[in-house]
């Protein structure tokens, strides 16, 4: 630090010879020896300032007296240092120099405050916020606050003095109305619960998922826009579930009809049924009471009906012997007796479906004996009626005796004397071979 000892000895052979760069004296002889001081920074390339004058840039040897000497070093972005030295007499040395970085701290603010400040895509704190030692250079942030449009805020630092960024935020919000029918429905944003309707909330502009959700009733999907500064009101009608009906009847394949719309048959399910409203409900089936009824469908669920039909009307069982006789039920042909088992009865008749009341029944056969008869029947809803048998007495078979004469019998057996037979009188006799001719048969078919 001896600048005045050096001024005051060596002031003019500087100002003549350039300073400590080595100047020649042609008094050589009365001079001290000069040493040498190479100067070395990190990082190289700075400015040696001595008594306000650059000298040189490092690296960069120094000739000088021998003493101690201070000089500045300077680098554009670094902080500006002082180093001090010494040289000897005859001396050739170097010494290295560490220039610090140049650095500032910057503040920065928000309007409104407490906005998130993303440098390098991370969060590091809210406004208002400090970052200290920030080398030179340009520089590039983000805030972010809810209600908010993030901005980005671009700042150089080049000095050492401490900065301060200022970033006015524009508020981002809008709001959204929703209204459902029936009220009280549940409000989902983005998959999030945030009300029940009637609602409204204030959100960020930008596209959202909207749901509107009710128990028992079809949930409602969308997509919304909400913009900044405006406000929306958005209307939903909800529907309730359809529900169902499961329709048995007793017996089966009755008949359904839904609100005079035919449906099908049972055991019948009925989908996609309004709820909540009232569905009327027919059942039919032949002899069978026509059942009605009113049905009202739960939301999303299946309601089971099971319905027991009463017969409304009757049924007839019928024997009328031999076969081959043909049945009229109040005059309209039925049906023709058919062989049992015995080839001399028939089968047993069975008429379904009477209405309830009086029933003529008349067989006849043209070789009938009487060629026919009738009988009166009473039928009964939900029964079935068994008269007593009825029978024709119906000739099988004419014989020729050997007078020539005939006769129409009922052959009912044969045997090597003779064969047996039933007259229209009903006793039974029979009748030798030695007196019949021949015997015709008549086919079983009028």
């Amino acid at each position: 630090m001896h600048f005045s000892r050096l001024i005051n000895i060596s002031v003019v052979i500087f100002l003549i010879c350039t300073g400590l760069t080595g100047c020649k004296d042609k008094k050589q002889s009365a001079q001290p020896v000069k040493g040498r001081k190479k100067i070395i920074t990190e990082p190289a390339g700075a400015s040696i300032i001595y008594n306000g004058r650059e000298i040189g840039v490092t690296p960069y040897t120094i000739t000088a007296k021998p003493g101690k000497y201070t000089v500045k070093l300077e680098k554009n972005g670094y902080s500006s240092r002082y180093a001090s030295f010494s040289i000897a007499p005859g001396m050739n040395k170097e010494e290295k120099f560490k220039i610090p970085q140049a650095s500032s701290a910057v503040l920065i603010e928000s309007i409104p405050s407490k906005a998130y400040v993303v440098y390098r895509g991370k969060r590091i704190g809210e406004t208002p916020l400090v970052m200290p030692e920030l080398s030179f250079g340009e520089y590039s942030v983000r805030l972010e606050k809810s209600g908010h449009a993030p901005k980005d805020a671009i700042f150089t630092v080049a000095s050492e003095r401490p900065h301060k960024v200022t970033v006015p935020l524009e508020s981002n919000i809008g709001s959204i109305t929703i209204n459902s029918s029936p009220r009280g429905a549940s409000v989902y944003l983005n998959g999030k619960n945030i009300g029940i309707t009637p609602f409204t909330v204030e959100y960020p502009d930008g596209e959202y998922n909207i749901s509107v959700r009710h128990p028992n009733y079809t949930s409602f999907e969308s997509k919304i826009i909400i913009q900044k500064g405006k406000k929306i009101v958005k209307n939903y009608t909800l529907h309730l579930i359809p529900g169902e009906f499961e329709i048995v009847s007793n017996p089966a394949g009755a008949k359904v009809s839904v609100n005079g719309r035919y449906m099908g048959v049972t055991p019948l399910i009925l989908k996609k049924q309004r709820a909540n409203i009232n569905h009327n409900i027919t059942i039919t089936s032949t002899g069978y009471e026509t059942v009605k009824d009113t049905l009202k469908a739960a939301p999303g669920r299946r309601e089971k009906k099971v319905y027991v039909l009463k017969r409304n009307l009757g049924d007839l069982e019928l024997v009328i012997n031999p076969p081959g006789v043909t049945v009229y039920i109040d005059g309209v042909k039925y049906a023709v007796t058919q062989k049992a088992e015995n080839s001399k009865l028939s089968q047993v008749m069975t008429v379904k479906n009477l209405k309830p009341g009086d029933h003529i029944i008349r067989c006849t056969h043209r070789r009938g004996r009487p060629a026919s008869k009738t009988k009166n029947v009473k039928i009964i809803a939900g029964e079935t009626v068994r008269p007593a048998p009825m029978s024709l007495w119906i000739p099988n078979a004419e014989i020729i005796y050997n007078d020539d004469s005939s006769e129409q019998v009922v052959i009912l057996s044969k045997n090597r004397d003779g064969v047996f037979v039933e007259p229209p009188n009903g006793i039974r006799y029979t009748i030798l071979n030695s007196k019949i001719k021949t015997i015709n048969y008549f086919k079983d078919s009028e």
